[in-house]
């Protein structure tokens, strides 16, 4: 997928793949809370978070946090 920063890049992700939209974020827009998003190994909450910009050659990760998904339960 392309696009200049990793909230565009999930949001067309989320787009090509419907069931994964409520997957990764909430009513409100923003990504869920046992998810982690890394650009190169870097998780996004330290950098712009999903204004983060991207180029051609990163790579992103999506993770999700088991034991986080498992308190909210």
């Amino acid at each position: 997928l392309e696009g200049e920063t990793v909230g565009e890049i999930l949001a067309k992700l989320a787009e090509a793949y419907p069931g994964l939209k409520k997957k990764l974020f909430a009513a409100n827009g923003s990504l869920r809370n046992p998810i982690h998003v890394y650009l190169n190994d870097e998780d996004i909450r330290f950098l712009e978070k999903e204004f983060t910009q991207v180029t051609d050659t990163d790579t992103i990760s999506i993770v999700a946090n088991p034991v986080r998904r498992l308190k909210n339960e």
